[in-house]
């Protein structure tokens, strides 16, 4: 027959409204709400959890983390007013450490409720196993123990429906910081859930079998530090869970068991000489220092106390619950042992005993019941852990960059210390070591420990490095690593100048001023060529006190039409390194080149060439008075101009025969690459009559696409003369203007020399309506007016536009459905016209047809900011400006 170490049980009483479950006689449990007491603008305390604030209901209740005397609610066991400083020094502890998730309290319990909001991030889950898939993954013999094992049921299912492992879980560790309910002691651990308890106790088989699983996953590699066991609080251990608990020990398990609840002393049985050494009976105590009446006690068996009464901690169901007994007490100090082993992970299972033990405070009021009148305090039990340590760390890297590493010092736990840095004997300021190195959190229990500092500019060389690290509190020096770097200075140079003949600058090693290095220059980022400095720089060496050849030229290849970049790096004479000494961006399009001979002989003449494009006839613009202008085609022969183009490159236009007087005429000659206009000259001329014979005049004062008025007067004859209207170039018959205008009557003697002449239907798009007046004499044609109508805006849109190439669509109106010209411009650099005529179905719906789509490649330019800028040209708007833009290259 199994022998079972029992309870009291559960009894159900109704005080004032308040309903009471009763566990273990004096268990007292209030259920509280879930929600969490806060107010806006509450004033954290350092290391105190968010949820804790210093006007928080929950902050006055958790007495036994920081006890000021306040008077807790509900009280139900203990006194509603407390004592000040009776409390575990919580806070004091916290500044050293919260705990760490690395390290794992086995729970022995009624199991957990492992949806509690704020348990759930605490709760340990088999890293060897898959939740809930009906396989044994790390084969320890336990299916899908994810959370931990029923021994009660023999499965997986440790949920407690009970409450009591809920609420000693949450004294343990209740997530701190997590805007959550409360906190436990440590805020940060992982709890192993072994379920071996009911409502009516634990069986000796269940225990001991629980202890020999946790001792099996310590032996896989779980670090179970610690056994919480609240179910001792009647009845007796026997030999085999004796002997069981010591075994735990043997693998470094500390079995911290609450001492029950019974009033008892446990020293008129000689307890005490039968317990293991890793076993650690915890009394109770509440808020006043006081041996809480129902606590069992014996200074030979019960070696430490620690708050117990009234404690509020989490309940079923997300809720939280204000209880009481030595249930309590115990997980008081099994969340102190997890906070040492995080503060000090390799501290041994009797160095832990010892720190707790050594670290109490002594209570009077415990004198002769307790062993050493002790009562946990766990921040002191920190110190006496860890000693007075000087700090340790390393120093990582030590370059001309940067200097880096980690330091710590157990004295100041989680909290970062400074670090100080010493070059060639030189002390700079101290930084703090608090960058964030996950790493270290298994070995040093928390993070932020680690220092990152740019090394200063020094003077080339070799330059020795020590780091310290400064002791907390007293700042003694304590050194980490030394360490040297050698500084080799950078190249410097400029690169005065770029064509599309070649690149000049000057390029100087400062680690070896008289000696020549050698540069290295890359066109549209590739490489071109490597030269060495050749020439002679005064003005470089009387800078730089040197002597040395330190100028260079290197001619560059014939490149395409475009924006070009060249990059000149200077390489390192010790490292063989780049350094960027310079970029430039050449425009390798050269303007046109041309002569404006002027008008003689009623033909205007002149002749133009473009380098980049010398085959080709250019077009050339001609613009009389305000007329529409007209475009030419240079492609004529003339000796004189052939002898230095080699080719045909002469223009002449014929004139029209303009009315008597001066004129203005203007010729502009198209660059073949970009479009771009250029003015070849002006000039003034001079139409005279014929003799005997004075010329036609007249004005086209008004044209549209539908009809075209003015007048024209002969002053060889008062009777009205006739008009022909072109369109397009083509000519037209002549019609009679002799329609009454009463303004002209005072100006030509008569009135009946206007027109207004109906334009047949034009076709969409611009159309040239040239009007001239028929000499009555010769019958020569005067041009009195030429207009363009029709002529609508170009439109368009750039849709995405960045280092790569510009986007988007443009339709020029005076080409109709041919291809409108685009070109994107870098800075001053035109760059090359290219046919908008890329299928875009969408566009037809828009403008008529489809192919007005255009993707521009950008050219090679140098890295920085750059505006850019997208036209659409055109022979009579000139550029319609569709997008103005700065970029930054690379």
């Amino acid at each position: 027959m199994r022998s079972r170490i029992v309870t009291t049980g559960f009894r159900q009483v109704r005080t004032r409204g308040v309903a009471r479950v009763m566990l273990e006689g004096l268990e007292a449990r209030t259920l509280l709400s879930a929600a969490v007491a806060s107010a806006a603008g509450n004033q954290a305390l350092a290391y105190v959890p968010n949820e804790i604030a210093l006007n928080s209901p929950k902050y006055t209740n958790l007495w036994h983390l920081n006890n000021t005397g306040q008077t807790i609610s509900p009280a139900i066991t203990g006194s509603a007013t407390g004592t000040a400083g009776a409390d575990i020094s919580a806070q004091d502890a916290w500044d050293l450490t919260t705990g760490s998730n690395n390290v794992v309290i086995a729970v022995f319990d009624t199991g957990v409720d492992f949806t509690h909001p704020d348990l759930v991030d605490n709760l340990w889950t088999n890293p060897g196993e898959v939740a809930n898939n009906g396989v044994d993954d790390d084969g320890n013999g336990f299916v899908d123990d994810y959370y931990g094992w029923n021994f009660v049921n023999g499965n997986n299912n440790v949920n407690d429906t009970v409450g009591h492992g809920t609420t000693v879980a949450g004294v343990i560790g209740a997530r701190g910081n997590n805007e959550e309910g409360i906190t436990g002691v440590a805020w940060n651990v992982d709890l192993l859930t072994v379920k071996v308890g009911t409502a009516s106790g634990v069986t000796s088989q269940d225990l001991v079998n629980g202890i020999n699983y946790v001792i099996a996953l310590k032996q896989a590699g779980v670090n179970v530090v610690a056994i919480n066991a609240s179910y001792i609080s009647s009845g007796t251990l026997g030999l085999t869970e004796i002997a069981a608990i010591g075994n735990a020990g043997g693998y470094d398990i500390l079995y911290v068991a609450a001492a029950g609840n019974g009033g008892i002393n446990y020293d008129t049985f000689g307890f005490g000489a039968f317990l293991p050494s890793n076993m650690l009976l915890v009394g109770a105590t509440d808020n006043k220092d006081r041996l809480a009446s129902y606590s069992n006690y014996g200074s030979n068996a019960v070696v430490i106390a620690a708050p117990g009464t009234d404690v509020q901690t989490t309940f079923l169901s997300g809720t939280y619950a204000t209880v009481s007994g030595t249930s309590y007490a115990a997980p008081m100090v099994a969340g102190v042992v997890a906070l040492l082993k995080s503060e000090a992970p390799t501290a041994t299972m009797a160095q832990v005993k010892n720190a707790l033990l050594t670290g109490a405070d002594t209570v009077a009021a415990l004198s002769g019941k307790i062993g050493g009148s002790r009562r946990l305090n766990a921040a002191q039990s920190l110190q006496v852990l860890i000693g007075a340590q000087a700090p340790i760390g390393a120093v990582e890297v030590v370059n001309s960059s940067v200097i880096s590493g980690y330091a710590f010092d157990f004295n100041a736990g989680r909290n970062a210390i400074s670090v100080r840095v010493v070059i060639d004997g030189v002390t700079y300021t101290p930084v703090v070591a608090n960058v964030e190195r996950p790493e270290l959190e298994a070995t040093l229990g928390s993070t932020g420990h680690g220092f990152v500092i740019a090394t200063p500019t020094l003077g080339s060389g070799t330059h020795a490095v020590s780091v310290y690290a400064l002791d907390n509190p007293n700042g003694t020096a304590t050194l980490l690593g030394t360490g040297s770097f050698t500084t080799v200075a950078a190249p410097v140079g400029y690169v005065d100048g770029a064509s599309r003949v070649g690149v000049s600058g000057w390029a100087l090693d400062q680690d070896t001023p008289t000696q020549a290095i050698n540069v290295r220059l890359y066109i549209d980022g590739v490489l071109y060529m490597t030269v060495a400095t050749s020439s002679l720089r005064g003005d470089v060496n009387a800078a730089y006190s040197v002597s040395g050849n330190h100028g260079f030229y290197i001619a560059l290849p014939e490149l395409s039409v475009g924006i070009h970049r060249v990059d000149v790096y200077a390489l390192d004479s010790t490292t063989s390194a780049l350094t960027l000494v310079g970029t430039r961006t050449i425009d390798t399009n050269r303007a046109p080149t041309g002569w404006f001979d002027g008008v003689s002989g009623g033909h205007l003449v002149g002749w133009v060439y473009d380098l980049d494009t010398p085959a080709e006839g250019l077009r050339v613009r001609v613009e009389i008075d305000g007329l529409v202008p007209v475009y030419i085609q240079a492609n004529l022969y003339r000796p004189d101009v052939n002898a230095y183009t080699g080719g045909s490159h002469a223009y002449s236009y014929a004139m029209p025969q303009m009315a008597a007087g001066a004129h203005f005429v203007t010729a502009y000659v198209v660059d073949s690459t970009s479009g771009v206009m250029h003015l070849l000259g002006t000039s003034n001329w001079t139409v005279t009559s014929p003799a005997g014979n004075l010329l036609p005049i007249g004005y086209l004062d008004t044209a549209t696409t539908s009809v075209a008025a003015g007048w024209v007067y002969d002053p060889s004859t008062s009777t009205p003369i006739h008009v022909r209207v072109d369109i397009d170039g083509v000519t037209s018959a002549t019609f009679l203007a002799n329609q009454s205008r009463a303004d002209l009557q005072r100006y030509l003697s008569s009135a009946n020399h206007a027109f207004s002449y109906t334009l047949p239907t034009l076709s969409a798009g611009a159309h040239r309506i040239d009007v001239y007046a028929i000499d009555s004499v010769s019958g020569a044609a005067v041009i009195i007016g030429r207009r363009l109508v029709g002529l609508a805006p170009s439109a368009g849109y750039v849709d995405g536009l960045n280092a790569n190439s510009a986007y988007g669509w443009a339709y020029n109106p005076t080409v109709g459905t041919g291809p409108a010209k685009v070109r994107v411009d870098i800075d001053d650099f035109a760059g090359t016209a290219v046919a908008a005529s890329a299928s875009r179905g969408d566009l037809t719906a828009v403008v008529g047809s489809p192919n007005h789509g255009f993707m521009v490649g950008m050219p090679k330019v140098a890295a920085g900011e750059h505006r850019v800028r997208v036209w659409i040209l055109d022979d009579y708007l000139f550029a319609t400006l569709l997008s103005d833009q700065v970029l930054t290259f690379a």
